[in-house]
């Protein structure tokens, strides 16, 4: 039976490593997409092409950091970010999130930050001032406005 595995697992005292577990703990680094350091699209990417071997369009191809502090540098990434949703399906509410699906966020004002989904409840994400790490896909009460979900065409 396919529990008996885990149950042998369990009773000899191997722990099993959750899929997305070795995506926590990457540090920040804008332009990064590889698991030495990545930006929050740059994660995306990496999950993607890791786990399923989808090669999607680059969100943020080029960027110049010091931008993203101020107004317009966010408004420049929401529009890069916008123009490379052609790729991606925007879930209807009521749709429950799967692995690997976007989260997209409005931050100050702008939709400039996104995540990779792990469950339900559940989704990675990277900033600059903290490595990659596990968060409540809503992420009430840190300036994150969750703008909407989206599929990669490759996983509809």
């Amino acid at each position: 039976m396919p529990g008996d595995e885990l149950l042998s697992c369990a009773l000899s005292g191997v722990v099993l490593m959750q899929w997305h577990e070795k995506y926590i703990g990457i540090p920040f680094e804008n332009g990064g997409r590889s698991f030495l350091g990545c930006d929050c699209g740059g994660l995306v990417l990496l999950m993607l092409k890791t786990e399923r071997g989808i090669h999607a369009k680059d969100m943020l191809e080029v960027y110049e950091r010091q931008e993203l502090h101020t107004r317009d540098g966010q408004e420049r990434l929401s529009h890069m970010i916008g123009d490379s949703l052609s790729e991606w399906v925007l879930l209807s509410k009521g749709t429950e999130p799967k692995p690997l699906d976007m989260a997209l966020y409005r931050y100050r004002g702008a939709d400039c930050h996104c995540a990779a989904v792990v469950d339900a409840r559940h989704i990675i994400h990277v900033e600059e001032t903290r490595p990659s790490r596990l968060a409540p896909l809503k992420m009430l009460g840190t300036g994150y406005q969750l703008v909407g979900i989206y599929r990669h065409v490759a996983l509809v």
